[in-house]
């Protein structure tokens, strides 16, 4: 056996000839092999490769044929997440902000997006006017009012106006 010195502790130990044949770095233990790469870069293989086969570079990429999902995980990642809204200009109660799509075209643009607080995303989308909407045609116990459920996605201003004088008379069955 050889007498040989750690190179990240300093420390004197036993090893056998093989052992530094192998390998011309010395380390008395797992702990101090980790402490001496430890943030460092590897100047081989990883570097080479690095980025290779990122963004368009991937046989996997889809471009603007991306699905739902996929587009909002690209957006999470490359867009900025705030701590605050900026639309309302509060940090969100949730400790939520989302994506919402400006254009509605979803495309793969930084510019095409805008990260809001939950609240404000529903109010862009018209999701809040919704719910809204829903729970008016609900009466004091929380059970739907008769005939609404057939016309709640009504869109013209005579089925707004049923749906009203119906809610306003609180018919039901």
């Amino acid at each position: 056996m050889i007498s040989v010195v750690c190179e990240e502790c300093g420390k004197q130990f036993m090893r056998y000839p093989c052992r530094l044949r192998r390998s011309p770095r010395v380390f008395c233990s797992p702990k101090c092999f980790s402490a001496s790469v430890r943030g460092k870069p590897n100047p081989g293989r990883s570097q080479k490769y690095k980025g290779r086969f990122k963004g368009a570079k991937n046989p996997n990429f889809k471009g603007d044929g991306v699905s739902y999902g996929g587009l909002h995980r690209w957006v999470y990642r490359n867009l900025p997440k705030p701590t605050i809204c900026p639309r309302c200009n509060k940090i969100p109660e949730t400790g939520r902000i989302e994506a919402h799509n400006i254009s509605g075209e979803y495309r793969r643009d930084p510019e095409d997006w805008i990260m809001v607080c939950t609240k404000c995303h529903q109010e862009l989308d018209g999701r809040a006017e919704r719910l809204r909407d829903n729970a008016r045609f609900r009466d004091s116990r929380g059970r739907l009012i008769q005939g609404v459920s057939k016309i709640i996605d009504a869109e013209s201003v005579q089925q707004r106006a049923i749906i009203d004088e119906m809610i306003d008379r609180g018919t039901r069955r």
